[in-house]
């Protein structure tokens, strides 16, 4: 049934608007009392024709004269659509709103939902003030659509409205005359709308012409280039860069999501001589892929469609499949070379995860340096019953020979570190004859990178001791007040806080955990004991350990880590589509995580240990307005429940009453707050009893020589600018106590005498 003349249902969803400080919310209210166009799109805001929509920018102004409102929908994320705006010169001109639907509550609102597949069809809808639907028109074989005529379409159907009783003719053009309205269907013609409402979904697509150099296989496309302009200018240079004969393979079926990957396998095939496709339809899981070195058994594999945040993985793994050399240092290269036996990576990722494409690229990388390892990354959005299966609740999840090697961020260093029993050993006998520094920054954060590059600036000695560069960083993925830097993302900033770092002479030790701070002895050293045995010495230490996300510390919560309980809105929140899932913490990052579940989940409840909410009033406003959240204050979090495999809800306790309550869930993301990474300072440096390092105004501990800063600090608020300046005060201030400390006995006392004259 059509649902021309219906009243829009409510809703509400989160969109990026080109000028706004921050992400805004849509609903039905904003309906009221003006024209409203929506216009979805099929699938990945990616996608999308440039020139439907640099036609709908353009004429953007003539749609505001007539008091129309533009929303693009997708069944993306807000996220995404930020993230395209900023790396797209089509997108980025935009003006009116990009609307991300991934719960789906507007597309299924105006029926236009693409059953068993989850995305949208092409739709256009036209609203009047009333919220009204007066116009629709569903091309789900990829139809363009025509931003002029339907500027058009929105004058007749205005001009309708104010002539009550009277009715356009299909080609009617302002001054043109009208007739008198016979009937309430005389007015629908199939000018105005699809007949009937809605195309047959089963109706045969007619076939697409293969792209040039295609050696097997034909499969519909979608109706526009999967890589616009820009992005395809940029593939073609990096492509010059491949000096061996690359395959593109596909394994694909009759799914829109295949016709897109043959479509993006085939524009890059038509980019370089050097790269060819064709269809072999030999893997289980589809659609998919293979990028093969022709005449080797060197490949790397992807099981969906490797866009948003792993087409970067895409590129690396054409050009190291085509002969590039694998960026690492020569120690981890022979490494991964050395590995014996046959290792068959799986990793789980999602397009949405920043942390997934480290993981990704590593195991790429080591597959080409290495015939007997093999990786296939793997999309959960589109492996959904095989994550269900193994019931994987946190991306990047990797198995290794079907067994389940390890969930999270890793690099190439930690995964051969896991595999190579014998590196921990090396690596500590390299630690432990290395020479003394001057300064040793222990912790790779902003803070801990600052330190190192003004230490290595002086042209001191200067080594870094760290987990993993980059710290709590790579776990944030908007970053918008970094002055002058309107916006990044963590791990595209921790990697260029390595590469500047890296431009200096600075030792920078990987994997390296810090675990005691021994006093200086008669040679004037302070010992760094790390986990591995190896002690590092240096005549001054910068502590930059930051801090980590603080756990509830109840029943079941360790347990069920990465099984439901996770810390990362982001990375899993995609993961639980439609469930229901608590976010524990009222402050700014709790009701944040909050707000952007609530697109993606299908109920969020959010739990408050105080009476109230912590967070900014902006953020609350934003919270109360959406439909799908409930805030529960004065909760105590007992116990995270679950059936042994997976989080199946949690109890608390409600602090007013005293009421014990349940509460069931698919997932649980804890927000409240970071704990500072000290413990292994205690007794050794003053600590508050919150365990942060007490230190002066200029970064100095309760220990001579002994600096530190960053988010493990005393320091007030963190955040990112300030951890970096005070990377920067803990160094300059370490420098000058080598000055004064290095001075010769003589000219310390003249001083002191001067002074004392003075």
């Amino acid at each position: 049934m059509s649902i021309l003349n219906t009243t829009i249902k409510p809703f509400t969803a989160t969109a990026y608007k080109k000028g706004e400080k921050d992400y805004v919310t849509v609903s039905d209210a904003d309906l009221k009392g003006q024209w409203s166009i929506f216009f979805f799109y099929p699938a990945d805001f990616t996608f999308v024709c440039p020139t439907e929509l640099g036609d709908m920018a353009d004429l953007y102004a003539e749609f505001k004269k007539l008091g129309v409102e533009i929303y693009g929908v997708s069944t993306d994320t807000h996220h995404v659509h930020k993230a395209w705006a900023d790396a797209s010169d089509t997108i980025g001109k935009i003006e009116y709103y990009l609307v991300g639907d991934p719960s789906w509550t507007i597309t299924t609102n105006f029926d236009n939902l693409r059953e068993g597949v989850g995305l949208a069809d092409r739709g256009t809808f036209l609203v009047d003030p009333d919220g009204v639907i007066q116009y629709l028109e569903i091309t789900p074989e990829g139809v363009g659509r025509n931003a002029a005529e339907l500027l058009r379409k929105v004058k007749a159907a205005q001009y309708v409205r104010n002539h009550p009783g009277e009715v356009c003719p299909a080609k009617w053009e302002e001054g043109d005359s009208t007739s008198p309205r016979r009937s309430t269907s005389s007015a629908r013609s199939d000018d105005l709308h699809t007949r009937g409402g809605r195309r047959d979904r089963s109706a045969p697509v007619p076939p697409h012409a293969p792209h040039h150099r295609t050696q097997h296989g034909t499969l519909n496309h979608p109706e526009e280039p999967m890589l616009d302009d820009a992005t395809t200018t940029t593939l073609s240079g990096y492509l010059a860069n491949v000096k061996e004969p690359v395959e593109l393979v596909a394994s694909l079926d009759d799914s829109p999501k295949s016709a897109e990957l043959w479509s993006l396998l085939e524009e890059t095939a038509a980019l370089s001589e050097r790269v060819t496709v064709r269809r072999a339809d030999d893997a289980v899981r589809r659609p998919s892929f293979r990028i093969e070195r022709l005449g080797t058994d060197v490949a790397v594999e992807f099981a969906g469609i490797p866009m948003g945040h792993e087409f970067t993985s895409y590129v690396l793994a054409l050009l190291q499949v085509g002969g590039h050399p694998v960026k690492a240092d020569d120690e981890t290269i022979a490494q991964v070379r050395s590995l014996e036996g046959d290792l068959h990576f799986e990793t789980y990722m999602s397009l949405t995860c920043q942390n997934c494409p480290d993981v990704v690229q590593a195991l790429n990388a080591m597959s080409v340096l290495n015939p007997g390892i093999t990786h296939v990354a793997i999309d959960g959005a589109l492996n959904q019953a095989e994550v269900e299966d193994r019931q994987v609740l946190a991306v990047p999840t990797v198995y290794l020979n079907g067994e389940l090697f390890g969930s999270g961020r890793m690099t190439i260093e930690q995964i051969v570190a896991k595999l190579d029993t014998g590196a921990v050993e090396r690596r500590a006998a390299a630690i432990a004859e290395k020479d003394p520094f001057d300064v040793l920054v222990v912790g790779g954060g902003p803070a801990g990178a600052a330190a190192a590059i003004y230490s290595a600036r002086k042209g001191i000695r200067t080594g870094i001791a760290t987990e993993r560069f980059g710290g709590q960083v790579l776990d944030t993925m908007a970053i918008e007040n970094l002055i002058s830097v309107p916006y990044t993302e963590g791990p595209k900033l921790a990697t260029a806080l390595e590469q500047h770092v890296l431009e200096y002479d600075v030792d920078v030790m990987h994997l390296q955990e810090a675990t005691a701070l021994e006093p200086a002895g008669t040679d004037g050293l302070i010992g760094v004991r790390l986990a591995n045995g190896a002690v590092l010495r240096s005549r001054t230490v910068v502590l930059s350990t930051g801090a980590r996300w603080r756990t509830m510390g109840v029943p079941g919560e360790e347990q069920y880590r990465n099984k439901g309980v996770t810390f990362c809105p982001h990375c899993d929140g995609p993961l639980f589509k439609g469930k229901r899932v608590a976010v524990i913490g009222g402050g700014n990052s709790g009701v944040e995580a909050a707000i952007d579940l609530a697109g993606v989940v299908g109920h969020v409840t959010l739990l408050e240990f105080d009476a109230q909410l912590r967070a900014d009033e902006v953020l609350q406003r934003k919270l109360r307005s959406l439909p799908n959240v409930d805030v529960v204050v004065s909760a105590l979090t007992t116990e995270v429940l679950g059936d042994g495999a997976k989080v199946t809800g949690l109890s608390y306790d409600d602090r007013v009453t005293g009421e014990h309550r349940q509460v069931d869930l698919d997932g649980v993301f804890v927000q409240i707050g970071l704990l500072p990474n000290t413990e292994w300072l205690r007794g050794a440096v003053e600590l508050s009893g919150r365990g942060e390092i007490v230190v002066d105004d200029h970064a100095r501990t309760s220990v001579p020589g002994v600096f530190a800063a960053g988010d493990c600090t005393t320091t007030p608020f963190k955040q990112i600018v300030i951890a970096l300046g005070a990377g920067a005060t803990a160094s300059l201030s370490a420098f000058d106590h080598l000055i004064r400390t290095s001075a010769p006995a003589e000219a310390v006392e003249v001083e002191a005498a001067e002074l004392v004259t003075a």
